[in-house]
């Protein structure tokens, strides 16, 4: 699966996500906002992160949950990890009002629905998205 000539990394079954693993994968400046992420989602969003082999996809992804609720999916490429949420029709509205970057706005309205979702991958590779990944996921969090 490529995206934009960008592979997905974690393609081993046999090799579990470990954080040296994701470091190596992520480069250390993207692992430590990873990390940052992971500790955010804990404890301000209690929320729990889990690994897990696709094999569907063939590769490993992580989910983000807060109780049952799916919040996210995170995945791993060479330098960045994407974040996918899934919205319906009714909560896209929602999502363009938040203060967030117009960018993540437009490749909302750009995105192709799967079934009755429609999907918002952001590709993360700097520290600054922190902020607008905790906007979007304290609203999905809300969201019935």
């Amino acid at each position: 699966m490529e995206q934009n000539s960008i592979t997905l990394l974690l393609r081993d079954k046999a090799t579990e996500p470990t954080n040296s693993v994701l470091e190596n994968a992520l480069g250390s400046t993207i692992f430590e906002v990873y990390q940052q992420l992971l500790l955010t989602a804990s404890e301000t969003y209690q929320m729990e992160a889990t690994w897990r082999f696709y094999n569907d996809g063939k590769a490993w992804l992580c989910k983000l949950t807060h109780g049952k609720k799916t919040i996210c999916w995170l995945s791993v490429y060479q330098q960045m990890f994407q974040l996918s949420f899934f919205f319906t029709d009714k909560t896209v509205p929602g999502v363009m009002q938040l203060e967030i970057d117009p960018k993540i706005k437009e490749l909302l309205l750009e995105a192709k629905p799967v079934g009755k979702l429609i999907p918002l991958v952001v590709a993360v590779d700097r520290r600054t998205q922190l902020k607008d990944l905790e906007v979007l996921i304290a609203f999905k969090k809300k969201l019935k």
